[in-house]
């Protein structure tokens, strides 16, 4: 079997790199706490098998694990791995020899898959540890194995042409999460939708199982449904659907991405007008004539550095139209569900599922949104002709920040007011849970707004510095992984020392360490930036070689403020 040589090429490079070592690494020790955790919840739930104790919970949180790293795989692995060709100009090199489109698409696939199909090889003998411990079968880890390796392959696929079709990493990162919400929920949008639409025009009751074929098309139900998969099992169709779909869309991805390279390479001129869909929204927006230059003229009024990153007003709708049809797709689940058994409390956990993953859609979007723009005027320039001006520096993070509440502070009311609404519904179902659901919701929307609030300026601050095709990564692990991170060793060797721990102490040390990560991260982004954003501005970072290159920066000085 003769190698294409780009994949050779590419392979050797990533055997190479530190981080294709450290990273199993941290995956099998993130594992290794998960399921320390779920053997202590085990014992302290009592939940066993025949008098044993069962492997369940171990099984649930590590494939839990493993599917949200495979989910993750294209963020971290494949979204800048085109782009950043495009951007060095050294894509069209690879196009005057004789590599063909697709070697060089599966030279990128195969180099940066190696790093996620270790990471999900790192956790199959944590994965193992419940088929000893009883109460599952070798089946069910051979089905869930397949499903976190066809959804890893679907990810790595999105964010391969996700890069493809862009050229800057902000907006790579954005493209990729918009091709896996659609992955993850199209099903999900178009059954509420169609749902919708027959209620409204027909009125009549739903006929059981009602296109219910579309809420299998999405990975959920194939991690749901490897367990519960048997020979004879009506839920086997849903199972194989669930997962020939998602193989289906990576292998989609991949055929686009190689169609479309060969076109992508060159530079294009910028249209003079607006076209199709975009043409569209803009004649809805301002129907009649002069009003989208009142509306920048108004947004230059307050302040020029609002209107450099506001003015472009179809960002601020797209955050709407994705958590409105995240809301849909979970309510239109959950009405089926609900439907089915008679019962309202499938509403309720939908209702809440929606809730949970607004939140993190908002805090990725944040992520990704705050440090664009001084991205993007420190690889054109912009930056330096913007501190020529003589805007002060507080008024461009001022600009800046207002910018970001004009786009996010809308959807984060909304969702404020979902968790409210979902407050009250369990409280009126479940009397008795009250106090506990009150706490839930109460940490839940203190987190949103403190995570928020830090996400945009640590945002801003990595924005300003440097972070390049990592800064929205590094935010995300800093205010929402970290705490995760600090909180499953403390809760594991708190179980084990004290035997199993309770609930309330859970819950306090989270709220603790959640809380503190946010408002340290928040304050110290926010004062490095009043103190130094003009030094940052000018400063270029430079990566230190091996291994300390992945975990830290040293700056290059430049002249000094006012020099």
């Amino acid at each position: 079997m003769t190698v294409p040589p780009i994949v050779e090429r590419e392979l050797r490079i990533a055997s190479r790199l530190p981080w294709t070592y450290w990273l199993r690494v941290v995956v099998a020790t993130g594992g290794l706490l998960a399921g320390c955790l779920a053997l202590a919840i085990s014992q302290g739930q009592s939940w066993n098998t025949n008098g044993t104790a069962s492997g369940e919970p171990v099984y649930y949180l590590v494939s839990a694990l493993g599917l949200l790293l495979a989910g993750l795989s294209g963020f971290l692995f494949t979204t800048d791995s085109v782009s950043v060709e495009k951007r060095e100009g050294t894509l069209g090199l690879l196009f005057l020899t004789d590599l063909r489109s697709h070697e060089i698409v599966l030279g990128k696939f195969v180099a940066h898959a190696l790093a996620a199909l270790y990471c999900q090889l790192a956790l199959v003998p944590i994965l193992g540890l419940s088929l000893l411990m009883g109460g599952i079968a070798m089946m069910d880890c051979v089905r869930m194995a397949a499903v976190l390796l066809v959804v890893t392959f679907t990810s790595l696929s999105l964010g391969l042409l996700a890069s493809i079709l862009t050229r800057e990493v902000q907006r790579a990162v954005g493209l990729n999460t918009l091709l896996s919400l659609a992955v993850w929920g199209g099903g999900f949008m178009v059954y509420g939708l169609l749902l919708l639409l027959h209620i409204w025009r027909i009125g009549e009751d739903v006929p059981e199982g009602w296109n219910d074929w579309l809420l299998s098309l999405n990975p959920f139900t194939a991690f749901i449904a490897s367990r519960s998969v048997l020979p004879g099992m009506s839920q086997a169709s849903g199972y194989f659907l669930s997962l020939g779909f998602s193989g289906g869309c990576g292998i989609i991805a991949l055929v686009l991405a190689t169609w479309w390279l060969p076109r992508s390479w060159q530079d294009r001129g910028t249209r003079s007008a607006r076209r199709g869909l975009s043409a569209w929204l803009q004649r809805l927006r301002f129907p009649r004539p002069g009003m989208a230059d009142q509306f920048r003229g108004r947004l230059l009024d307050l302040n020029p550095v609002l209107w450099l990153s506001a003015r472009h007003w179809i960002r601020g709708w797209l955050v709407w139209g994705v958590v409105i049809g995240v809301f849909v797709s979970f309510m239109g689940l959950g009405w089926e569900v609900s439907r089915g058994d008679d019962s309202r409390g499938a509403m309720v956990a939908f209702g809440v599922w929606s809730a949970l993953v607004i939140h993190l859609l908002l805090k990725s979007w944040m992520a990704n949104e705050a440090p664009r723009q001084f991205l993007e005027d420190r690889a054109t320039g912009a930056m330096e002709l913007l501190l020529t001006t003589s805007l002060k520096d507080r008024e461009i993070l001022e600009g800046r920040w207002r910018a970001l509440q004009r786009q996010f502070l809308g959807p984060m009311g909304a969702a404020l007011v979902l968790d409210v609404l979902l407050l009250l519904v369990v409280a009126a179902i479940e009397p008795e849970e009250r106090g506990y659901s009150l706490a839930v919701a109460i940490l839940s929307m203190v987190f949103l707004v403190l995570d928020l609030w830090a996400i945009g300026w640590l945002g801003l601050w990595v924005g300003i510095s440097g972070g390049g095709r990592t800064a929205a990564s590094s935010v995300m692990v800093r205010i929402v992984v970290l705490p995760v991170v600090v909180w499953i060793p403390l809760m594991a060797m708190g179980a084990i020392g004290g035997g199993g721990g309770g609930s309330s102490m859970a819950f306090a040390l989270w709220a603790f360490v959640g809380i503190l990560n946010s408002v340290v991260w928040g304050a110290w982004s926010r004062g490095q930036l009043e103190e130094r954003f003009r030094e940052m501005a000018i400063r270029r970072p430079v990566t230190r070689p091996g291994v300390l290159g992945w975990f830290s920066r040293k700056e290059k000085p430049g002249p000094r403020p006012g020099a």
